[in-house]
Parts: structure tokens; C-alpha cells; sequence
């Protein structure tokens, strides 16, 4: 059926297209309905442009139709068409691993005037400052875009999003976060009939469990993604899965196995319509030759895999290929040519998640400086005084490069020390930019109940105690860590208007009398309200009787107890939707973990009535 309706749309585009291109006087039209049915004829061009790239059709036929949508949407003086023209090329660009071209492409646009273009257009600049390793600009693009895409309900685009922080948590090393990222893009993905993404996805995880040497989970994923790849007839997923498997058989030291994966990933592609996957097969068939000990081959597809990755300007890629030649140049005992490479790749290289370079290069230089050494020493008939001087300044150059190479071990420790925090800086962001939004998202629906039903002294009262709590809200927004006493009063003014909003639906009941200075104690900002909402507004929405909430805060054992428990409707809620799972809860877990580590423990069980009660301790 899917298929049906693709050739109805590729013929429709192009008899559209034609026949508006083939009417002598269309471009002097002026009339409004020509101009829709040829904007709308220029949609359907880019609407076959996705279809062409999630299937890996040739470059020439996505170009050719993103060159007729723009000419259309020229024709009709379409800005938005024309800036959605330039989004397009853009992430075309990205694909081919043009990643200047494709920043050229949009550094001009004004997106504020396209606010619904706006999730491509911040994708785009992502990717280009992912590709430029400006981490903190990357995640602050993706962040601003999950906003909008969490409003709009849209779980294919989330799930790429999710997909694109994995990538990022990757560059950092930090490979569990990136795992769990990775499956949250693929929960996304699964409502999803997107054949194609799917497989795209289940690489990818694949990919992770890789990194971590899981190798039944990466052969797991890997195959799923292939079965899901050829029902799709996509030949670009079908190449990435054939490439995972190349890797998987290196890691199992099956040479044989590797190098046909990885030949079927470069004729399965008769062009390089995915860079990634075509320099990927030429350095696993690198590998597999260095496995079978045939260095001449190893070589031969390592200057290969070098002049393609240099060719697209992939920096990382061509890192990777000068490592590779160092290795085999190394092997063949040509020491200076492998310094030369090896200068080359941390010319390129950031050395802040490669410790050992250091080493290898004085390792090698020691290699390098001793071959010297022997070939003087033949050549001077081994005199014994050269020899003793020989032997004095090459003890001399060790020990000075044995201090620069402490030097450098040091300097990179505290680089990546330095990356480990800005990592869990960004992860910080990301659980933020989830809580407040739905927390403002309630209370100003709150807000809208009092003005809806013209109550003007109890809409005055409410807006009072509202811009109290969004200025507190704003305040301790900027701050890691706020007083008991602060989280206290802004947990307080918050119930109070949900108790004006739900008169006489609950009564609320808070405890820190066993503490004697609440105004001493830390405690990051509003870390209990996601439970005292969803006591409000799930647990007490249709009961029939008065509902409790309690809040007691007491100190055991250098630790910081909070319980919150309601007697509402939340269990019975639950057992009718065993499939549902609570946001906040996940949330304030991986937040909690990102503060505390370890050390605070985080529960949730029935109530001693009924509904939930949720019990948290912070060390002090």
C-alpha cells in the first residue's frame, strides 16, 4: 500500500510540475490559486526528496527534485518555501560530511520569522557544531528543539533528537549515558512505521554495544536492523548494518567474515551517498588485513580509506586513517614513516580522551632514536668512545622526553577531568529543560480557572501568589542548591494555590519541627514538587472524599529524609495502566544521580491507606 502511494506522488509531482513549467505565460501568473497549486507542487518535491533519502536513492535524483521544489517556490517569490529550500541543502550537506558548505547555507537565515522550520534549521546547526566538537553550542540547539518538539507530540522527530545526544555523549566517552539514549530514541520509535529510522536506530545501538565490547547484544541489534533494512529496501541502513557486522567479526578475530561484510558495504553502494559508511568499510578492511597479518593490502586500503576521508574533509575519519598507517608503518619497521604519520594524527587530534598518545609517541621516538643509534655504530666500525657518547645523549633525550611525556599525561588528565564535569553540566541542562516547562504548563493552567470563570478578587489573589512563585521559581532557577527554608516556602506557596484552585478537594500537612535550622540545610531547587503535583493532580482528581498530602522532613544518620504521601487514587490508577511510567520519576532519579551519585536513595511505594508514598534521602 505504501508503495502505491509513493508512485502516485512521484507521478503527481511530476506531471504537476510539468505542466505548470510547460504553460508559456506561468511566469507572469499572478492569480493566488496557480501560485498554491505550485507551492504545493514544490512541497510534494521535498516530500519525495525524504523519501529518496531514508531509502538511499542516488544523490542525482534527491538533488534534481530539491532543484525543482526551489525553482517552483522561486517562481511564486516563496521566502519561507526558499528558506526551507536552503534547511534542506543544508542537512544534504551534512549527510556528504560538507559541513562548511552546509553552515554557509544557514548562517544567514533569520528562523525567529519561520517558527515552524525552526526543529530542522536547529538540527542542522547541531550537527555542524557537533562536527566542530563545540559541544555546549551542539546540546544547547538540540535542547532549544526537544522544546519544541515535546509541544508539537512528535515522537520520530524526538526519537532522532534522543539519537543525536546519544551521538553527542559518545564524543565524550561517556558510552552508559549514551547507551541510554539510545534506547530512549528507539522508545520513541517504536509507534512509529518508519521502517527505515527504525533500523537507523537499532545500528546505532548496535554501535554503542560495541563500544562497550557486548558483543552479543551488538550481533543482536545488528541483525534486527538488517532484517528491518532490506523489507525497506534501504541500502544505506542495509551498508551500516554490513559495517557493524565487519567490525564485530574484527573484534572475534574472523578476518574472512570481516572483510566480506565489508566489501558488501562498498558494492551495495555504487556511490559514496553516505560518507560515514563508505570510510568505515575501507578502515574495517584495513583491520581485517592487519588481522591476517598481509600488510600490503592493510596498506593499500588504509591510503584508500585516507584519500576518501580527505577528499570529504572528515577530520575524525582522517584521524583515524593516520592511526591506522602509524600501526602498519610501525609493523613493516619503517619508523619514520610512522612518526610522521603518528605527527600528523595529533596535529588533528583532541588528545583529551587519548591519554596513551603521549606514550606511543615517546615510545616511538625511543624506537626511532635507537635505530639511529645502531646505524652509526656499524657505520663508525663500533669505536667504543663513539658508542659510551652515543649511549650518554641517547640516555639524555629519553629522560627529556620521559619529563615532557609526564607533562603531557598530567596536562591531559586535567583536560578530561575538565570534560567529565562539562558533560554532567550538559546532562543537567537536558533534566531541566523536562521539569520546568510542565510545572509552568499546570500552574498557569491553574491561573487560566480563576479568570475563565470571572472571579476577579480570587483571580487578583491567585496572580499574587503566582508571580510570587514564578519569581522564586526564576530565582532559584540560576542555583544549584537553595535552603530548606526557600524550597519549604516555594513548595508551601505552590499547594496553597492549588488549594484555591481544588477548594476543599485535599488538605496539606508539612512537618520539619524535628530540624532545628531549616535555613542551614541545601537541598537543590524544587526536587519534591513533580510528587506533590501528581499527588494533586492525579492522586485527588476523582476521589469522592477528602484527600491527605504529608510532607515530613527529618534528619537520621547524617541524612536528609523527605517523605511525601498521599491517600488518593494513584495505585488504582496504576493498576489499571500497568503500562504507564511516570516522567518525573525518571527524572528526579537521573537528576538525583547527577548531584549525588550514589549516595541518595530514592523510593516509591504504596501508601499506608492508599495512593503512594515517596521516600528520599540526601546525605548532608
Amino acid at each position: 500500500m505504501k508503495s502505491i502511494i509513493l508512485i502516485i506522488l512521484f507521478i503527481t509531482v511530476n506531471l504537476t510540475v510539468g505542466a505548470i513549467q510547460n504553460d508559456p505565460e506561468y511566469l507572469n501568473l499572478k492569480n493566488k490559486t496557480n501560485h498554491e497549486i505550485a507551492d504545493s507542487a514544490a512541497e510534494a518535491c521535498l516530500v519525495f526528496v525524504q523519501h529518496l533519502i531514508e531509502h538511499g536513492q542516488k544523490e542525482d535524483s534527491i538533488s534534481y527534485y530539491i532543484n525543482k521544489a526551489e525553482s517552483l517556490f522561486k517562481d511564486t517569490r516563496n521566502k519561507k518555501g526558499l528558506v526551507n529550500i536552503s534547511i534542506y541543502r543544508a542537512n544534504r550537506a551534512i549527510r556528504l560530511g560538507n559541513y562548511n558548505s552546509a553552515d554557509s547555507l544557514i548562517e544567514d537565515i533569520d528562523i525567529n520569522k519561520y517558527p515552524d522550520l525552526k526543529v530542522g534549521f536547529l538540527n542542522a546547526k547541531a550537527r555542524i557544531h557537533l562536527s566542530k566538537n563545540e559541544l555546549e553550542k551542539s546540546l544547547e540547539s538540540f535542547l532549544e528543539a526537544s522544546i519544541i518538539m515535546e509541544e508539537m507530540q512528535d515522537s520520530l522527530k524526538l526519537s532522532k533528537l534522543f539519537n543525536n545526544i546519544a551521538v553527542l555523549f559518545g564524543i565524550l566517552r561517556q558510552f552508559d549515558k549514551e547507551l541510554i539514549y539510545r534506547h530512549k530514541a528507539i522508545q520513541y520509535a517504536n509507534g512509529n512505521k518508519n521502517l527505515v529510522v527504525k533500523a537507523q536506530l537499532l545500528n546505532n545501538l548496535a554501535t554503542s554495544f560495541g563500544k562497550k565490547e557486548l558483543i552479543d547484544s551488538c550481533l543482536k541489534y545488528t541483525n534486527l536492523a538488517l532484517r528491518l533494512a532490506k523489507k525497506a529496501k534501504s541500502n544505506v541502513i542495509t551498508g551500516q548494518s554490513y559495517n557493524i557486522l565487519a567490525g564485530t567479526n574484527i573484534v572475534l578475530d574472523d578476518y574472512d567474515n570481516a572483510i566480506l561484510y565489508a566489501d558488501s558495504a562498498i558494492q551495495i553502494l555504487n556511490e559514496p551517498k553516505d560518507i560515514q559508511i563508505m570510510s568505515s568499510a575501507y578502515q574495517y578492511l584495513t583491520q581485517a588485513y592487519l588481522g591476517k597479518e598481509d600488510l600490503n593490502k592493510a596498506l593499500k586500503y588504509a591510503k584508500q580509506a585516507l584519500e576518501f576521508n580527505l577528499k570529504f574533509g572528515r577530520v575524525n575519519s582522517v584521524e583515524s586513517c593516520y592511526e591506522r598507517l602509524y600501526e602498519i608503518y610501525k609493523l613493516k619497521g619503517d619508523y619514520k614513516a610512522a612518526l610522521q604519520y603518528m605527527e600528523k594524527m595529533n596535529q588533528i587530534g583532541d588528545s583529551i580522551y587519548k591519554i596513551e598518545t603521549s606514550e606511543k609517541i615517546n615510545q616511538l621516538e625511543l624506537e626511532y632514536q635507537q635505530l639511529n643509534q645502531e646505524k652509526t655504530i656499524l657505520e663508525k666500525d663500533k669505536e667504543n668512545l663513539l658508542q659510551k657518547e652515543r649511549i650518554y645523549y641517547g640516555s639524555i633525550i629519553f629522560l627529556t622526553f620521559l619529563v615532557i611525556a609526564t607533562i603531557i599525561v598530567l596536562t591531559l588528565i586535567r583536560k578530561h577531568s575538565l570534560a567529565r564535569r562539562k558533560a554532567l553540566s550538559f546532562e543537567q541542562k537536558l533534566l531541566r529543560s523536562q521539569l520546568n516547562p510542565h510545572f509552568i504548563f499546570n500552574a498557569l493552567g491553574a491561573v487560566q480557572t480563576y479568570i475563565m470563570k470571572s472571579k476577579p478578587m480570587e483571580s487578583a489573589s491567585y496572580l499574587s501568589k503566582f508571580a510570587k512563585l514564578m519569581r522564586n521559581i526564576l530565582e532559584n532557577s540560576r542555583v544549584e542548591y537553595i535552603s530548606l527554608e526557600e524550597e519549604i516556602e516555594t513548595l508551601e506557596n505552590y499547594v496553597a494555590l492549588q488549594q484555591l484552585r481544588m477548594k476543599d478537594k485535599f488538605v496539606f500537612h508539612l512537618d520539619h519541627s524535628s530540624i532545628q535550622d531549616i535555613s542551614d540545610i541545601k537541598v537543590p531547587p524544587m526536587l519534591i514538587q513533580p510528587f506533590v503535583e501528581n499527588a494533586i493532580e492525579h492522586g485527588f482528581q476523582d476521589i469522592n472524599y477528602i484527600g491527605n498530602l504529608n510532607v515530613v522532613y527529618t534528619i537520621k544518620e547524617e541524612f536528609l529524609n523527605i517523605k511525601v504521601e498521599d491517600n488518593g487514587a494513584g495505585e488504582n490508577k496504576a493498576i489499571k495502566d500497568p503500562n504507564h511510567k511516570s516522567r518525573s520519576t525518571q527524572i528526579i532519579s537521573e537528576r538525583l544521580f547527577q548531584i549525588y551519585g550514589s549516595r541518595a536513595k530514592f523510593q516509591i511505594f504504596p501508601g499506608t491507606e492508599k495512593g503512594y508514598c515517596v521516600q528520599i534521602n540526601l546525605p548532608l
